[in-house]
C-alpha cells in the first residue's frame, strides 16, 4: 500500500469516527442544561424556577425595518 493512501485512509477513518461519535452523543448523549439533576438555581424541570433578574425586552414590530443601501462613495 502506498504511504499516501495509508494517510488518506487514516484521515477518513478519523473523520468517520468523529462524525459517528458526534452523532451518537447528539442522539443518545446526556442532556445538558437545567434538567433538574444539577445544583443550579434555575431548575425548571422540578417546577420551582426562579424569575430572571432582567426582564426580556422585545422590539416593537413598527421599529423593525431593513436598512436600505445608501449611495456609495467611490
Amino acid at each position: 500500500m502506498d504511504w499516501q493512501l495509508a494517510i488518506v485512509v487514516m484521515i477518513v477513518a478519523a473523520a468517520s469516527f468523529y462524525l459517528g461519535r458526534r452523532g451518537w452523543r447528539t442522539w443518545f448523549g446526556r442532556k445538558a442544561g437545567c434538567g433538574g439533576s444539577c445544583s443550579c438555581t434555575n431548575t425548571s424541570a422540578s417546577g420551582n424556577s426562579t424569575p430572571s433578574e432582567t426582564p426580556v425586552v422585545l422590539i416593537p414590530p413598527d421599529q423593525l425595518h431593513l436598512r436600505r443601501p445608501g449611495p456609495r462613495a467611490l
